[in-house]
């Protein structure tokens, strides 16, 4: 029609439309405005000119400025997202995070073209702390056809992780009448994970590909493959193995011995998005350490079922020699895990483990048995729990550790204790440990005994406080109302105080790296209150460590006190070349190799010893001196004042001032003791000089008499029994029991002394109560070995430089 025109153009148009809505998006604001638009009438083709679109809406905003050229629409749109979108599709994105994402837009009749470009940061909603991730740079191109209704996107996108830098990814996504997509996510470099693990999981690729049914992902890395695939987005299965055996010293720092430790690992976990369904998976490691089998089971509850094996060429057995392997192999546990409880039951043989926590309320309790020691957990995890350890019987509790670990001097220990330990928040722990009785068998002859033990202490992250304590041993009770203190400060650990009898203090400290420390025990007056010993002294003590170097060095002074010991109990060795096979030591002490000690040992006033017939006083001055793998030597002098008194067949023999000489060997001081005794007409004396082992008794009386005239005063009165009692060896017998009585009384106990012609004298040592071995100091010196075989019959067999003897003695009397 010559009406209608060919072409219309406007130089402006602008059309608002009203508010709308489709749920769930509300359209409040919608402008469509044009500017030199050319309108093609015939063709009804928009060929040229410009086109605006703004859109304001409760999910976000539309803003498009583009241009028409022959009907193909181009331009720029900025899209920005509201909160309530957010909020809508419960997003955990942060609005900030997003902003405005740019796509440049075409579009004509043949097909649709999108290019999509954004940026953003830190894009998770959470904590500062919690994982988060920056989408470095994401580009999309979008094609869709509009004759063959068929959507085509292909994308590129670069992730920042805490984990992973320059992460990678490539999609792939096709519609038509169905749906498929691919593609692969690559990292280069891991981080924030440790070093160790990194080898483990180096240069990860996952290659996916699926459809609307289901989806296979395929895992590639430098140690690791597997699969993850489900067919039909219902259930699926995980597969993970490693490609070789993989060294464990890349993941954890192992000790040289096992250094060469390597195993491979396996998993198969089947899975399902039904949350109904229970699942079987398995998970094997077969390595050089060990060999472990597990099957787990998971739906509403995660229980796993696990058997571990060391095998006989494991390196922990040459590792750990002393670990019975086979003795906790196999080792079965059971875990089973579920919305509110953790149950662990674990079985080793000689070691049994039961736990049950309740997640909702932290309530734990749960018992470990080993040998004759039972532990009972209960109480609250998060907040209060205790742990009671009790154990019966040491010796079983030993017998129980041996068939677990061979000790190479396992401590002989008898008696019972129980320990009670109350947890705090995990963090601090209070401990009790009470006994009636603790017996530690040092070897065949010696024991120590600790009785009525209370002990009461509190662990404060990194120090120790040992609030008070109480012991007895061998006698003797030590305690300490006062705290002591240790704490750990880095690689140091702090003594502030220490106490003994709340008088004896230790201060110090010790470094665990460098292996050296130094400790000061001091004590203005530490009373000590025994049977056998009541006095009180002064101490100052310095000790140093390095390695396992020990050096004491200080003085004790004694401030006076009394002894209560019968000394007579007490006997020096008497010789040293007598050796005991049963009391022979396997190993020095690498302690005592390494001790070295300068200790003064002095009397402020002398220590006064009245016992049964002695009543003397002490005064001492010794020194305690020890070198590195040298014994101890006592060097100094032991005084006995004058005045001191024996009784002896009710007659009182009194002390001239008399010394014992300690020149290094403690066993074998020099003798320097004399005594009077005062008859109606004689003044007696009698000394003693010469060491322990070999000392020479004399006798001397004024006005003068011979030997058995002063035995005769003594024993009779009268030194007419010198004549009147025949028999000379009678004589000799008395004057050695007399002279061994007045030894013993000072602490020197002989087992055999007789007195013979001259200066002739006989040493006897009991090896047993049947075996006397005998030194006769002579003119000619022999050894006799006497042995006892009943009451009246016994053999001798003498040995000199000259000739040997044996004799069979009969006894009897008439």
């Amino acid at each position: 029609s010559p009406f209608v025109p060919k072409y219309v153009k406007l130089k402006q148009a602008e059309a608002t439309f009203l508010s709308a809505a489709y749920d769930p998006l509300e359209i409040e604001h919608l402008m469509l405005s044009g500017e030199d638009l050319t309108f093609d009438v015939e063709k009804l083709l928009i060929e040229q000119g410009s086109l605006g679109l703004n859109m304001t809406a409760n999910l976000g905003n539309v803003l498009y400025k583009g241009k028409i050229h022959q009907n193909t629409l181009s331009g720029t749109m900025q899209l920005s997202a509201s909160e309530a979108l957010f909020d809508l599709y419960k997003l955990p994105v942060r609005k900030e995070a997003v902003g405005k994402i740019v796509v440049d837009f075409n579009a004509s009749k043949e097909k649709v073209t999108a290019e999509v470009r954004a940026k953003a940061t830190q894009v998770l909603k959470g904590k500062d702390g919690e994982f988060n991730f920056d989408i470095d740079d994401l580009r999309s191109h979008v094609i869709y056809k509009t004759d063959s209704k068929t959507l085509q996107a292909v994308s590129h996108l670069m992730l920042t992780t805490p984990y992973a830098k320059g992460i990678s990814l490539s999609n792939r996504f096709e519609m038509d009448n169905n749906i498929s997509y691919s593609g692969d996510i690559k990292a280069q470099a891991l981080t924030g994970i440790d070093p160790q693990f990194i080898k483990f999981l180096e240069h990860p690729v996952l290659a996916y590909e699926g459809n609307a049914s289901g989806i296979r992902v395929q895992l590639d890395s430098d140690n690791i493959k597997g699969y993850a695939a489900s067919p039909d987005f219902k259930q699926g299965m995980l597969h993970l193995e490693t490609k070789e055996a993989i060294s464990f010293d890349e993941m954890v720092d192992l000790p040289k011995e096992l250094k060469e430790a390597k195993g491979s690992v396996i998993v198969d976990l089947p899975f399902s998005f039904d949350s109904n369904q229970t699942f079987k998976g398995k998970v094997n490691i077969d390595s050089n350490l060990a060999e472990v089998g597990a099957d787990i089971l998971y739906g509403k509850t995660l229980q796993v079922v696990l058997q571990g094996v060391v095998p006989k060429n494991s390196l922990l057995r040459s590792y750990i020699k002393e670990l019975k392997w086979d003795a906790l192999s196999p080792l079965k546990a059971d875990i089973t895990l579920s919305d509110k409880t953790l149950v662990v039951e674990a079985d080793a043989k000689a070691l049994k483990l039961s736990i049950n926590h309740n997640q909702e309320n932290a309530k734990i309790n749960g018992k470990l048995t080993l040998g004759g020691m039972n532990a009972d957990i209960d109480g609250l995890l998060n907040k209060k729990f205790t742990v009671n350890i009790k154990t019966h019987s040491f010796r079983s509790l030993m017998q129980n550790i041996q068939s677990v670990y061979t000790l190479e001097e396992a401590p002989k220990i008898e008696g019972s204790a129980e320990i009670l330990a109350v947890i705090t928040e995990l963090k601090n722990i209070e401990l009790r440990l009470t006994s009636p009785k603790i017996v530690y068998q040092a070897d065949r002859k010696t024991k120590y005994t600790l009785t009525d033990i209370l002990l009461k202490s509190r662990l404060e992250t990194s120090k120790l406080i040992l609030e008070n304590y109480t012991l007895t041993y061998d006698g003797q009770k030590f305690f300490a109302a006062k705290p002591s203190t240790i704490q750990r400060d880095g690689d140091t650990l702090r003594v502030s105080e220490f106490w003994v009898n709340d008088e004896l203090k230790t201060e110090g400290f010790y470094n665990m790296k460098t292996s050296k420390g130094d400790f000061s025990t001091t004590a203005n007056m530490l009373h000590v209150s025994h049977e056998r010993a009541e006095f009180d002294s002064r101490i100052n003590l310095k000790t140093s460590l390095d390695g396992n170097k020990t050096s004491v060095k200080g003085e004790i002074i004694l401030l006076g006190g009394n002894i209560y010991y019968d000394m007579s109990q007490k006997s020096f060795a008497s010789d040293e070349d007598i050796i005991m096979v049963q009391e022979m030591k396997k190993k020095q002490s690498p302690f005592m190799e390494n001790l070295s000690t300068t200790i003064q040992v002095k009397t402020q006033k002398p220590l006064i010893y009245k016992e049964g017939d002695i009543d003397i006083q002490i005064i001492a001055d010794l020194g305690i001196y020890k070198s590195e793998y040298a014994p101890f030597a006592i060097i100094g002098a032991v005084e006995i004042p004058e005045g001191g008194s024996y009784m002896f067949e009710d007659k009182k023999f009194i002390f001239r001032k008399s010394h014992l000489y300690f020149t290094g060997n403690p066993s074998k001081p020099i003798l320097d003791a004399r005594v009077r005794y005062r008859s109606l007409n004689y003044l007696i004396t009698i000394a003693a000089t010469g060491t322990p082992d070999a000392p020479i008794i004399n006798f001397s009386s004024s006005p003068s008499l011979t030997r058995e005239e002063i035995l005769s005063v003594i024993l009779f009165d009268s030194e007419a029994g010198a004549r009147t009692n025949n028999g000379d060896e009678m004589m000799k017998m008395m004057g050695g029991a007399m002279a061994k009585s007045a030894l013993a009384n000072a602490g020197i106990k002989i087992d055999h002394l007789v007195l013979g012609e001259g200066n002739s004298v006989e040493v006897g040592k009991k090896l047993t109560d049947k075996i006397t071995i005998i030194y006769v100091n002579d003119e000619i010196s022999s050894v006799k070995l006497q042995y006892r075989h009943t009451p009246h019959t016994e053999s001798v067999i003498e040995a000199s430089e000259i000739s040997q003897s044996y004799d069979i003695i009969y006894k009897t009397d008439f």
